[in-house]
């Protein structure tokens, strides 16, 4: 509650952790009032319509998935409703499915490799960060899906943390395949 929030000045995005509670408000208003775009990670946290309603109306984007178990079959409603809530940019990840961007104005699949998977966890994490590097690098929405999804996927492949070089994971996601809609 009092944490110092001077580490947002001259920042270019803030993330927060929906299971942090209630503490991530306060520099999310802060974010909001100094025109710094939030990074949500939603995870399931999506499906209360409470905490839906407190935080992504400071939320720009916002990384959810379809459900705890990520088995429903629902990822535009989830993004669709994400949307609805305020937030500029959803992201459903979808497992080995891939993910899906959304926007008012565009959707976008990236479909996830085929990778023997070691350890997934993690994996939501690493997609946050590899859209983020995108998002600082000022990637256009497919360009930083594709390289989430393909450190996500990597990082599938290993057990515990690991960063892969990122020539290798620009190689693997110049190969996934995109819809757009």
């Amino acid at each position: 509650e009092k944490a110092d929030l001077s580490l947002l000045e001259g920042a270019r995005l803030l993330y927060v952790d929906w299971y942090d509670q209630d503490y991530i408000l306060r520099p999310m208003r802060e974010a909001a009032q100094k025109s710094i775009p939030v990074f949500l990670n939603f995870e399931h946290g999506h499906q209360d319509s409470e905490l839906l309603a407190r935080y992504a109306p400071y939320a720009t984007i916002c990384q959810a998935v379809t459900d705890a178990a990520q088995t429903k079959d629902n990822a535009v409603e989830v993004g669709r409703n994400l949307l609805d809530g305020g937030v500029s940019l959803a992201l459903v990840t979808m497992a080995k499915g891939g993910c899906l961007a959304l926007s008012k104005e565009r959707m976008v699949r990236i479909y996830a490799p085929e990778v023997e998977v070691v350890d997934a966890c993690a994996a939501g994490a690493t997609f946050s960060a590899g859209f983020i590097y995108g998002y600082l690098k000022g990637w256009g929405l497919e360009e930083k899906g594709r390289f989430a999804v393909a450190a996500a996927s990597l990082k599938c492949t290993v057990v515990g943390p690991c960063a892969f070089p990122i020539d290798q994971i620009n190689r693997l996601a110049a190969q996934l395949r995109v819809e757009q809609a």
